[in-house]
C-alpha cells in the first residue's frame, strides 16, 4: 500500500472513530451502545486513529462523568433533553432547526433520499425519523466504510460518487444544524456529563468538516 493511500484509510478511520463516538454518546444510557465498556472502546479507536490529543482527553472526561453519575440520572436527564414526553429541550432532528421547528419536513424527505440513493435501508429495530442524528451519524459511517473499500480496491469512479454524497450531506444535512444542537444542550443540561458531551459534538464536527472538504478539494 502506497503512503498517499495509507494516509488517506488513516484519516478515514480518524473519521470513523469520531464519529462512532457521537453515535455511542447521544444513545440512550445504560444500553449496549452507551456503557462505560463502549466508552473504553471508543477510547480505544480515538487512541489508534486521531492524532488530535484533544479528543481523546475528551472523551476521557467524558467517560470518568459518565461514570460518576447515577445510572438513573443520566436516563432522566436523556429524556429530559432529547425525548420528551411533554417539552423537547433539544430536539435531535435536523429538520427542527433547518425548518424552524418542523418535524418531517422536506429536509427529512431528501435525507431519505440521498439514504435511498445508496441503497441504504434503515434498520426495522430503528422507531426514529430518517433525521435523527444517530440516524444521520450511522449514515456518514455507512459512506466512509463504503470510501475505505473503494479505496483499497481502486475503484475511482465509485469513490468519486459518494465522496460527492458525503460532502452534500455533511454539509447541506448535517453539519448545518448540528452546531446549534450542541449549543442547546451545552446552554440547557442540568448535568455535566451532557454539557461535555455538548462541547465534544461541537469539536467533532468541526474538524470533520475541515477534513472532509479537505479531502474533497484533492480529488
Amino acid at each position: 500500500m502506497n503512503k498517499s493511500l495509507e494516509d488517506n484509510i488513516l484519516k478515514l478511520k480518524s473519521a470513523q472513530g469520531l464519529i462512532q463516538s457521537l453515535t455511542d454518546l447521544l444513545s440512550f444510557p445504560g444500553s449496549e451502545y452507551l456503557n462505560p465498556e463502549k466508552l473504553d472502546e471508543d477510547i480505544k479507536l480515538i487512541t489508534s486513529f486521531v492524532d488530535n490529543p484533544e479528543f481523546l482527553k475528551q472523551l476521557v472526561e467524558i467517560k470518568n462523568e459518565y461514570i460518576s453519575n447515577e445510572q438513573q440520572e443520566l436516563m432522566i436527564e436523556f429524556a429530559r433533553l432529547f425525548v420528551g414526553p411533554f417539552h423537547v429541550i433539544a430536539p435531535p432532528y435536523g429538520s427542527y432547526y433547518l425548518e424552524e421547528g418542523k418535524l418531517m419536513g422536506d429536509s427529512t424527505f431528501q435525507v431519505s433520499k440521498l439514504y435511498d440513493s445508496t441503497g441504504l435501508a434503515i434498520n426495522e429495530s430503528f422507531k426514529d425519523l430518517p433525521d435523527h442524528v444517530v440516524a444521520e451519524s450511522e449514515f456518514l459511517l455507512f459512506l466512509i466504510h463504503n470510501e475505505i473499500q473503494f479505496l483499497l480496491n481502486g475503484v475511482n469512479e465509485n469513490l468519486q460518487t459518494i465522496n460527492n454524497i458525503k460532502k452534500e450531506f455533511f454539509n447541506r444535512f448535517y453539519y448545518s444544524w448540528i452546531k446549534e444542537f450542541s449549543k442547546v444542550i451545552i446552554n440547557n443540561s442540568r448535568l455535566e456529563f451532557y454539557r461535555k458531551v455538548g462541547t465534544y459534538l461541537n469539536l467533532v464536527v468541526d474538524e470533520l468538516k475541515n477534513e472532509i472538504n479537505r479531502a474533497h478539494n484533492l480529488n
